[in-house]
């Protein structure tokens, strides 16, 4: 439903899209790329905070996923056979001109990644430049992002510190909500997972004291 209300036109040239150019949310290859973002970047981290996968689980992974898209509406003919037939599209998306800057998608990631209040500058510094790392290098320049070579040794060093404390965490801030209450459900336990409600209280505070959560 809040998909249906986004729409409009391109304004100027981006990339392979010239001015005026109509866009609607609900446009099959943008929502694919949407939830493409986000199964790369999965185990993207988890490669490299918790183990290496093999390549029948990320398979295993990439067709079990394919029900949330199909639960947005995108049929099964727009996404590739296997995971590595997505790997190639990937790759692909991410050297052609589809995927473009302009100053409107500045102002957004400026509005995500920059504090508006000046007690979470420290933590929102940090988390510009782990976002940085985390992309190609075209793209940090294009969303005006720091793009030197303290940004790769920085990300590096995050991502070994996440390895190296992960597993001393408990379940309830290690695992996310939807998974602990999966588990619980499968065990047989009623209620919430008392720690995860309250480690959700706290980030909820968090980001409303950095002016996010308002």
């Amino acid at each position: 439903a809040i998909h249906r209300g986004v729409t409009g036109e391109i304004r100027g040239n981006v990339g392979r899209f010239s001015h005026g150019h109509k866009y609607s949310a609900l446009q099959i290859d943008a929502m694919f790329w949407v939830a493409a973002t986000l199964w790369d970047t999965s185990i993207l981290i988890f490669e490299a905070t918790v183990r290496r996968l093999a390549p029948i689980e990320k398979e295993q992974y990439y067709q079990e996923t394919k029900t949330f898209c199909r639960l947005f509406g995108i049929p099964l003919d727009a996404m590739p056979n296997t995971w590595v037939d997505f790997g190639r599209y990937f790759e692909d998306m991410l050297t052609s001109d589809i995927l473009a800057i302009d100053e409107t998608a500045r102002a957004l990631a400026h509005g995500v990644l920059r504090p508006t209040r000046p007690s979470a500058q420290p933590m929102y510094a940090w988390l510009e430049t782990f976002t940085a790392s985390l992309l190609p290098r075209r793209f940090r320049s294009g969303y005006g992002l720091p793009a030197h070579r303290g940004v790769d040794i920085m990300g590096r060093g995050s991502l070994l510190a996440l390895k190296r404390g992960l597993r001393f965490l408990p379940d309830g801030i290690r695992f996310c909500p939807s998974y602990l209450q999966a588990t619980r459900r499968l065990s047989g336990r009623d209620g919430h997972d008392q720690l995860a409600l309250l480690w959700r209280r706290l980030v909820l505070a968090l980001l409303k004291q950095t002016g996010k959560g308002d």
